[in-house]
């Protein structure tokens, strides 16, 4: 068995916390009276971070793909058929419960929209596969594209990636399967890559504790401006402060941890997040 690195286990219990806090606001938002800041900037960009930080170029797409379908697309299914398709339909042809979402055959492809199927969170595994899958094509094309300056092609694909993934969502006004949310928040997997390949992370671990702190504080202050109100106009606006925030937050998120290396149940949830993103939303919606 790999030896588990302590401070990313904490650096996801700290983010699924924070998921699981903004399912709590959206449920009920007067007992989460939280900062959006959490949300926007430190919630999922720090997971699209890590998975590209640990992205690994397998030696044929057939092994990759054996890899991927077995971690991502098997919880997803089994999950998804049991919690969002035949207990949800149990209940609403059997009991008469009413569900918010479709119910019947229509549920069995009702994860191609975005909040069409009960326990939404689910989404995430199956927008985690395809981006995987986004940045495998991406890796392949930014070799032949330049071999030579590979870092600079992926770099400017990741880019492309997600200036197409929002023309995307802005022209059909909604997702589809996952696609264009994958494409939007490939710069933060793609970066995490970049970073990874670099062993940039390990000034996390063998920094000094005031050195950490300084980039906490400096990921905090670029954290900030996801706080800002955005004139619904200045779209491109928004985009640029989500991908800086995100950025921060996943930094911030990071340095806390490295300072912290391990709390107790936090690092718990964390090594166990995969788990959690497949059941919070029910134990969430049960509890509050």
């Amino acid at each position: 068995m790999k030896n588990r690195i302590q401070y990313v286990d904490l650096a996801k219990g700290i983010c699924i916390s924070i998921v699981m806090l903004f399912h709590i606001r959206g449920i009920n938002p007067d007992t989460c009276l939280l900062s959006p800041i959490l949300f926007s900037a430190c919630m999922l960009p720090p997971f699209y971070f890590l998975s590209g930080y640990f992205f690994k170029e397998e030696r044929s797409l057939r092994l990759f793909f054996y890899k991927k379908v077995n971690r991502l697309v098997v919880p997803f299914v089994f999950f998804y058929l049991t919690t969002a398709v035949l207990v949800p339909n149990l209940l609403h042809y059997m009991v008469g419960m009413q569900f918010e979402t479709v119910t019947g055959w229509p549920s069995l492809w009702a994860f191609i929209y975005p909040g069409e199927y009960p326990n939404i969170p689910i989404w995430f595994l199956w927008c985690l596969f395809v981006m995987n899958c986004l940045f495998y094509a991406i890796l392949s094309l930014a070799k032949l594209l330049s071999d030579r300056n590979r870092e600079g092609a992926i770099v400017l694909l990741c880019i492309g990636s997600a200036f197409l993934g929002t023309c995307a969502e802005k022209h059909f006004g909604t997702d589809i399967a996952s696609l264009f949310e994958a494409l939007k928040n490939m710069p933060f997997l793609g970066l995490g890559f970049l970073l990874g390949q670099k062993d940039a992370f390990s000034i996390l671990t063998t920094a000094s504790p005031t050195k950490k702190v300084v980039l906490m504080i400096a990921s905090f202050c670029f954290t900030l401006p996801s706080c800002w109100s955005v004139d619904a106009y200045h779209v491109w606006q928004a985009i640029l402060i989500y991908y800086i925030s995100g950025i921060a937050g996943s930094f911030l998120i990071l340095s806390i941890s490295a300072l912290l290396i391990r709390l107790p149940l936090i690092s718990y949830i964390g090594k166990y997040s995969i788990i959690l993103v497949l059941t919070h939303g029910l134990m969430v919606r049960g509890g509050v």
